[in-house]
């Protein structure tokens, strides 16, 4: 009976001595754990100022678009008026070009109204390609009456 109660003695002590920790070891923990949040922090932080450029970033690029797009329908209603005074066989198939480049800029300034800004790639991917729509209906008004014998 005394080697059985000093067997669970000893485990009960073992245990107890086991589990607790002593104070270097809470201390070591301690900074571990500040260390961690100090870099949760940090990289708060920096999601923080890529999301602060990415919003000016958007917001300078949504204001430079818009103004392209007004400038581009201001061209598209000189074609219209250019075209109101073709003969009527000819006025047909510019009027229907017309109406394209017409759509195609209201798409644009649709999809530059519905982005949501998201992850640093996605817009990047946005931008790219609304660029390149934006080049390619600039360069269809500039050309407009160039490879057309209407003019």
């Amino acid at each position: 009976m005394k080697k059985s109660f000093l067997i669970l003695l000893f485990a009960f002590m073992t245990m107890f001595s086991a589990g607790c920790l002593s104070d270097k070891e809470k201390l070591d923990n301690a900074r571990s754990k500040a260390d961690r949040a100090n870099e949760n922090l940090q990289k708060t932080e920096m999601e923080v100022a890529l999301n602060e450029e990415q919003q000016k970033d958007w917001e300078n690029f949504k204001k430079e678009a818009l103004q392209e797009m007004e400038a581009n329908q201001i061209k598209i209603d000189s074609i219209k008026f250019q075209v109101s005074r073709l003969s009527k066989e000819n006025a047909i198939e510019a009027q229907q070009k017309m109406d394209l480049l017409q759509l195609q800029n209201s798409t644009l300034k649709q999809n530059m109204e519905q982005y949501k800004i998201g992850r640093k790639e996605d817009w990047e991917f946005f931008k790219i390609e609304f660029k390149k729509d934006m080049n390619g209906l600039g360069n269809a008004i500039k050309n407009f009456f160039v490879n057309n014998k209407n003019k």
